[in-house]
């Protein structure tokens, strides 16, 4: 994608899903008996493969797909599985996937390592909604622009998830920027970390980028604006 000179979001994603659905299509059962073979496995390479393979299906035949990640999501005897099903039900607008995020937040909201881990997997999300669900989470405690972990695993995701960030009306520039501007305020060196969620805006689509880059120009018209997170996004218009 970086070599392109346009990087439109949705048009990667819809050739993912092509390319995806094609190749779940001719080779759906050996897909199945693969995940059902790896999963009796406890190998580290055996996780890798069969949640790789779940990846391929729940963008491919979701409907079938949403019960197995369901199943591994409940059973899962490591963090690793759980979180993968976590990610990938996050893919969905389903029953199944808002059952397990309620689940998972009420079990580990008080480790702190672990509730970063749940924050990311839905602003991973590829979902339309993804946008608004990343705002309600920043008000959701105990996330805190206070913690740059929380911040790392929230606004620097949702920075790197492209199909997210590139919103028509640019609502996703405004309000990042407007956070940005909160965080450098507490800790600039958190904000710094976070301007590159702007590294290939030259690149994004001209209406989109002209949108992004008035946003920047807003944030670079604050007087108390940190000298890195100045530096950072001068250099992205």
């Amino acid at each position: 994608a970086q070599e392109e000179n346009i990087l439109d979001a949705k048009a990667f994603h819809a050739a993912y899903l092509t390319l995806t659905k094609s190749f779940v299509q001719k080779c759906e059962s050996s897909l199945l008996d693969l995940y059902h073979q790896h999963h009796q496995l406890k190998t580290s390479a055996s996780r890798a493969l069969k949640n790789r393979i779940l990846g391929f299906l729940i963008d491919a035949i979701p409907v079938k797909a949403i019960p197995l990640i369901f199943e591994q999501y409940n059973s899962a005897q490591n963090m690793t599985d759980k979180i993968n099903a976590l990610v990938y039900l996050c893919r969905t607008q389903s029953t199944e996937k808002e059952i397990a995020l309620n689940e998972f937040f009420n079990r580990w909201k008080d480790d702190a390592v672990v509730f970063n881990k749940w924050l990311q997997a839905q602003a991973l999300s590829p979902s339309e909604n993804t946008f608004e669900r990343v705002q309600q989470l920043s008000r959701l405690s105990p996330f805190s622009l206070e913690n740059p972990n929380n911040i790392y695993s929230l606004h620097m995701v949702l920075g790197g998830n492209y199909l997210a960030m590139q919103q028509d009306d640019g609502k996703t520039f405004s309000w990042f920027c407007d956070e940005l501007l909160k965080i450098d305020e507490k800790n600039p060196q958190a904000a710094a970390r976070l301007c590159g969620s702007f590294n290939f805006l030259k690149k994004f689509p001209p209406s989109l980028k002209q949108l992004g880059q008035l946003e920047i120009k807003r944030v670079l018209s604050e007087p108390k604006l940190s000298k890195n997170t100045r530096e950072l996004l001068e250099g992205c218009i």
